[in-house]
């Protein structure tokens, strides 16, 4: 994707654009996935985050999925289920054939590493269907414009 239509993606970047993305099936779910693509647009291979607020949490990538969302834990783990598919170990991330099993993002639990969980972004998909939902509100967007030009016409 080139950069200034990276830049203009970010316009449709929001929770309720984002719950019309096929995988996300509530605003809870755009919510988190405006979280994760926030900070993928930082640290694009990768990414540490936590759940919820732990005092361990320094150098990670900004507040806890709970705390930047302000969705319950309950909520952020169902949304979570929606979008991302989750290896309980490294070894079981690195054993698996297909990392994503048709998800935008997969994830693994770094016991070794102060319990932090590692997400991974399937580029591919995500930007394939972000293109999409911009495409599909650009067309919105137009027809909307157009229409209104030809109401001030009329009157």
């Amino acid at each position: 994707m080139r950069e200034k239509e990276k830049e203009r993606m970010k316009e449709i970047i929001n929770a309720k654009n984002l719950k019309l993305l096929p995988l996300v099936k509530s605003e809870n779910g755009g919510r988190v996935v405006e979280i994760l693509e926030a900070c993928f647009s930082k640290s694009p291979d990768w990414l540490d985050k936590h759940c919820e607020p732990r005092a361990d949490q320094k150098n990670l990538d900004g507040l806890s999925m709970v705390e930047e969302s302000g969705l319950t834990r309950h909520h952020v783990k169902k949304a979570l289920r929606e979008i991302c598919v989750h290896y309980k170990s490294v070894s079981e991330y690195i054993k698996a054939p297909d990392k994503f099993q048709g998800y935008y993002y997969c994830s693994y639990l770094d016991v070794k590493n102060h319990y932090r969980t590692r997400y991974f972004r399937n580029d591919t998909l995500v930007d394939s269907h972000l293109e999409a939902l911009w495409d599909a509100q650009s067309i919105q967007l137009e027809t909307h414009s157009a229409e209104g030009k030809s109401e001030q016409k009329a009157t």
